[in-house]
């Protein structure tokens, strides 16, 4: 649905720049961070670049330490299981601090 309506609002200086910076944050207008907030949605924030690099970069390495798991399969099946169980562990934090 196309928006042809207008509505406009006056807030101080300081609403403003809170507003703005909350809206550059999440990675919107502040037309749109007003519209969810007017809605009753919650926003979610975005990850910066930074920090999805950063996700990338701790999952890429636990998938190396998958591997080292896998070599020591059949030389020694417990270190490779509590490996296997610390890559997990790790990958449920990573997960769980990007959200």
């Amino acid at each position: 649905m196309k928006r042809s309506k207008r509505i406009q609002l006056r807030v101080t200086a300081l609403e403003h720049a809170r507003y703005m910076k909350i809206a550059k944050k999440n990675r919107i207008s502040l037309a749109e961070f007003v519209r969810k907030k007017l809605d009753g949605q919650h926003l979610d924030p975005k990850l910066s670049n930074k920090d999805l690099d950063l996700m990338k970069k701790l999952l890429i390495e636990s998938n190396r330490w998958q591997s080292i798991s896998n070599l020591f399969k059949k030389r020694d099946p417990k270190i490779s299981e509590e490996v296997s169980v610390l890559i997990k562990e790790l990958r449920e934090i990573i997960i769980q601090n990007f959200r």
